[in-house]
């Protein structure tokens, strides 16, 4: 028997299908499309940060080789153009007042007894969580009074508990992406050829920087560890998009160590 009403179905099926594919294609390319373009704008942006990372070693590597006065200067990396600027911070007066807590200007003289230029000797360590400052007195004639004693550690700790010669809870202060543990005022004398050790316990890990210190006057503080010198380094890269990310650094340099403080990304 014949059959009749099926005549062109095949082909209605074959043009729905075909607009359903249509409608499910057009958005999928879309996607695919702005996935792409999301893709190669993370990249773009991940080469932007890796060159700014790069302008900022460079500038490491420069402090390192005494080359720190030699700024600003441009280099190329990963497609960018890096302009790497270095400027110096504190002084290291500054700093140390920052540290102790004391007025500005009011620290006048800094010695460190390793050069030879005193009779005191200081020996500043941490070994684990536990900070510790070794004075000796070499001289032959009077005494020489302590009257404070500050403990700075690069990154951000807590006091625990005295251990050795201290009797008292410190002041923190919170200076110079450190933190400063103070004991003032003291009342300590040391005689010729005496010995005194400071230490306590503090929480948060070890630390990279140290700076241990003693006031003998109102404004004579002996420090036992090398001079520090402070940078700040702002390194930007700009890709061929003229897009750019900036890099933004404080540098620490204390003999032949150097590290970072901070690191912001603008």
């Amino acid at each position: 028997m014949k059959r009749t009403g099926e005549k062109g179905s095949v082909l209605i099926l074959v043009m729905v299908f075909m607009l359903v594919g249509m409608l499910i294609i057009t958005p999928l390319l879309n996607f695919m499309a702005t996935g792409l373009q999301v893709g190669r704008t993370y990249e773009m942006l991940m080469n932007r940060q890796y060159a700014a990372d790069g302008g900022v070693e460079q500038a490491l590597w420069r402090i390192q080789n005494g080359l720190a006065d030699e700024t600003p200067f441009s280099i190329s990396l990963n497609g960018c153009v890096v302009d790497v600027a270095i400027e110096r911070a504190l002084t290291e007066l500054e700093f140390l007042g920052g540290i102790a807590a004391e007025p500005v200007g009011q620290i006048y003289h800094a010695t460190h007894p390793h050069f030879g230029e005193s009779e005191l000797e200081l020996v500043g360590t941490v070994d684990g969580n536990i900070a510790t400052i070794v004075v000796t007195y070499t001289g032959e004639t009077k005494s020489k009074n302590i009257q404070a004693f500050v403990f700075w550690l690069s990154g951000q700790y807590e006091f625990v508990r005295n251990i050795e010669g201290l009797n008292r809870d410190p002041e923190l202060v919170k200076y110079a992406a450190g933190t400063s543990f103070i004991w003032k005022p003291m009342a300590f004398s040391l005689d010729a050829g005496e010995s005194v050790t400071f230490s306590f316990e503090f929480s948060g890990g070890t630390t990279p920087f140290i700076v241990a210190m003693v006031e003998l006057s109102s404004d004579i503080w002996l420090v036992a560890d090398d001079p520090m010198e402070f940078y700040v380094v702002k390194s930007t890269a700009t890709d061929v998009t003229d897009k750019e990310i900036t890099v933004e650094s404080v540098i620490i340099s204390q003999g032949d160590d150097i590290g970072t403080l901070t690191y912001q990304f603008k």
